[in-house]
């Protein structure tokens, strides 16, 4: 459940940063969306998990996304070597 969300999060990331096209940029986005919450409701009906489960692992996964986001660029402009 988390790494789907982490995966297609990732990929609205790359939509958004590496697509020009602004027409094919929200049906891409839908669809990102409509598969994480798709992956999220299969496993509150196959029984796997309860929705706050789901609900905790959404959350949990946006945020860990939203932190690798924010600190790669520090990590990076710290490891690179001094010109």
């Amino acid at each position: 459940m988390m790494r789907s969300v982490i995966l297609f999060t990732f990929l609205i990331n790359c939509i958004y940063r590496l697509l020009k096209r602004e027409a094919l940029k929200i049906p891409l986005y839908t669809i990102c969306l409509l598969l994480i919450f798709g992956v999220a409701l299969s496993r509150i009906i196959l029984g796997a998990h309860f929705l706050s489960d789901t609900l905790a692992a959404i959350s949990i996964s946006l945020a860990w996304f939203c932190l690798c986001l924010y600190c790669l660029p520090i990590i990076y402009k710290k490891i690179q070597p001094k010109m």
